[in-house]
């Protein structure tokens, strides 16, 4: 049973052919994040405000990381962690966004 978090139209999600290299990247970022929908693709599915949320929190959140990590460079941290952490949190900071990403333009279309 849909919730407020999990209630998403009845109607199809509308066609992103204009934003096709945004849902390859978004379904990737999916599949790595074991949340892959039924029908495989973002294209023919609509993006849950649980996900839209979580994702755009999640993109801050890893933004906010690597920018500290980035600026901790001199700290007393070896640089190869520093930077393995940044480049981390920036990777999956732009996987988050495409769903994100994804989500919105869905919204803005369908309207």
């Amino acid at each position: 049973m849909p919730n407020r978090l999990t209630r998403v139209p009845e109607s199809p999600p509308p066609s992103l052919d204009n934003f096709r290299w945004l849902v390859t990247v978004a379904d990737l970022a999916m599949k790595c994040f074991f949340s892959t929908p039924a029908s495989g693709t973002l294209e023919t599915t609509w993006v849950t405000p649980a996900s839209l949320w979580t994702s755009y929190l999640a993109a801050v959140g890893l933004i906010v990381i690597a920018v500290l990590c980035a600026s901790a460079l001199s700290a007393d941290l070896a640089t190869w962690v520093v930077v393995l952490i940044a480049a981390a949190g920036s990777v999956l900071a732009a996987a988050c966004a495409a769903i994100t990403a994804v989500g919105t333009v869905q919204r803005v279309l369908s309207s």
